[in-house]
């Protein structure tokens, strides 16, 4: 499971009710924003091979699994308001961060992307699926961008379901709400890793994933 603006500071795990809980987060002695996390249940912590935090937007865990390895790109991308200058940076150490992936094990970038897929698969026929949705942006463009730059395909986007399990975003006025991103994966057939949606938690979560030994 993959949480977002957790705010907690520095990097470290700790384990709460069964669950052990791995952060990326600020300095000590800056402001508490953003932040991510991994939480992991008993049998995923064993399989876990390493983690390494990238920022209070990224981290990385690799895990081993009945068939190889896996790796899950934990992320919280800036808002459509924040600048060039710090969207380039963010994607920059996205970058990064797959580099600390190999390229033989099966990869999830889970979180929030703060962005929408858009409809148009002219262009992105292997990224955006049948039913992509949302009126494109430069967070947008950006999100595509990475997909094509590291074989990644819109989980969500090639299923379709309810709006009720569709939307992850909503507005304070109670009727605004729009699809967003929140898992990505290889650009390979995606049986069996239909995304789900939580609802009544404080922190953004994301899509939950069972690693079994």
């Amino acid at each position: 499971m993959a949480l977002q603006e957790v705010r907690w500071s520095d990097a470290s795990e700790t384990t709460v009710a069964g669950y052990t809980f791995l952060w990326s987060g600020p300095p000590a002695n800056q402001p508490r924003r953003a932040g991510v996390a991994i939480a992991v249940d008993s049998n995923a912590y064993r399989a876990l091979c390493s983690w390494q935090p990238i920022s209070d937007r990224i981290l990385v865990a690799n895990f081993k699994h009945s068939f190889g390895k896996l790796s899950i790109v934990a992320v919280y991308a800036l808002t459509e308001e924040a600048s060039d200058h710090e969207k380039d940076t963010f994607y920059t150490r996205l970058d990064q961060a797959m580099a600390l992936t190999h390229r033989n094990n099966l990869i999830l970038c889970l979180g929030d992307f703060n962005a929408v897929s858009g409809s148009d698969r002219s262009m992105n026929c292997t990224i955006v699926g049948p039913f992509g949705a949302g009126i494109p942006n430069d967070n947008s463009e950006r999100l595509l961008d990475f997909c094509i730059g590291n074989n990644l395909r819109i989980n969500g986007s090639w299923f379709r379901r309810d709006d009720i399990h569709r939307h992850s975003w909503y507005s304070n006025d109670g009727r605004t709400s729009t699809v967003l991103p929140r898992r990505l994966t290889m650009s390979s057939p995606t049986r069996g890793s239909r995304p789900s949606n939580s609802a009544g938690c404080t922190a953004a979560w994301s899509s939950i994933l069972t690693i079994g030994q």
